[in-house]
């Protein structure tokens, strides 16, 4: 699937016309920084889910490019997950999907979990506008942006 247009530069350009230089300094140096956005159909409209967080993601990431800071004290060790109840993994990308083995280890019965199940359904609400504080959690976009 491709797109008829691009959003680059503060504009929408047609595909071919979205290139870049190949001394632009993330493809030169390889660093560069993103942040996936998604886009959700509601009843109100298209919306972003934590549109200020992802932007504010955005913008912390330009401040830390090439450092290596981890969100947490000691890493999970394999083992951990191999004995784990339910493993799963989120990401804008991702959103929330259920790890069913590990190593070719299968974690528990190798099906989704209830908490998984649970925090999907709950993301799913929130997402297109059904929970109670979607209302909070979403900008509403202009359709016109999401046609192309």
């Amino acid at each position: 699937m491709r797109s008829k247009y691009i959003w680059m530069n503060g504009k929408l350009v047609s595909f071919e016309q979205a290139t870049v230089h190949v001394l632009n300094p993330t493809m030169h140096y390889g660093t560069g920084v993103f942040e996936w956005i998604r886009c959700y159909k509601t009843s109100k409209g298209s919306a972003v889910f934590r549109l200020k967080e992802h932007l504010q993601r955005l913008i912390e990431s330009t401040q830390i490019v090439g450092i290596y800071d981890y969100p947490f004290e000691e890493p999970i060790s394999r083992d951990q997950l191999y004995i784990a109840v339910e493993v799963f993994v989120s990401g804008t990308a991702a959103e929330i999907v259920p790890v069913r083995e590990i190593d070719y280890r299968r974690i528990r019965d190798g099906r989704r979990g209830q908490v998984t199940k649970l925090l999907q359904d709950l993301f799913s609400d929130a997402v297109r506008g059904l929970g109670p504080r979607s209302h909070a959690w979403l900008d509403y976009v202009d359709e016109t942006v999401m046609a192309v």
